[in-house]
């Protein structure tokens, strides 16, 4: 990926960003061809640059599912950070019915983002992805492990809400 592409994602400068799009319209593009590259999405959304990230994805959405070396996307990197806006503006990405829902991506070991969501007792998070994707709690991991065995073996206490 370009330095200053890397580098403008990381602080979150979206003029930069412009400024490099007017330059080469397709740098986004090209900046993700290498195989399991990080692409300025996960570092923007590593660095809890909002604006950037809501850029990036209004321009090219897709990359709201490509996944790095490990198989995390930036929705998985969001819900870690418990970056609660980031997974709001991923979440509303508009990506084409052919791609995946982003609530059901595994990464190499088989969690969703949910999964780290709970692991890590990100509620705030939970509850974003609960509500756009209801059926990703039904996921387990690559050992069969579901939410509730991730909360527990995290050691965080769980809340049932009845309505």
């Amino acid at each position: 990926m370009d330095r200053r592409l890397k580098e403008a994602a990381r602080v979150g400068n979206v003029t930069m960003l412009n400024k490099l799009l007017k330059e080469d319209p397709q740098i986004l593009k090209k900046a993700c061809l290498a195989h399991f590259a990080e692409s300025p999405l996960h570092v923007a959304t590593l660095a809890d640059q909002v604006q950037f990230v809501r850029e990036i994805i209004t321009r090219v959405p897709s990359l709201a599912t490509l996944p790095n070396q490990k198989g995390l996307i930036p929705l998985h990197m969001a819900s870690v950070a418990e970056h609660v806006d980031i997974v709001k503006e991923l979440l509303s990405a508009r990506l084409d019915s052919n791609e995946v829902n982003q609530c059901l991506v595994n990464d190499e070991d088989g969690w969703t983002a949910l999964h780290y969501a709970v692991f890590r007792g990100r509620v705030d998070v939970m509850e974003e992805l609960i509500k756009h994707c209801p059926e990703c709690i039904a996921e387990v991991t690559a050992k069969r492990e579901t939410v509730l065995h991730l909360a527990i073996k995290a050691n965080h206490k769980l809340h049932v809400v009845r309505k």
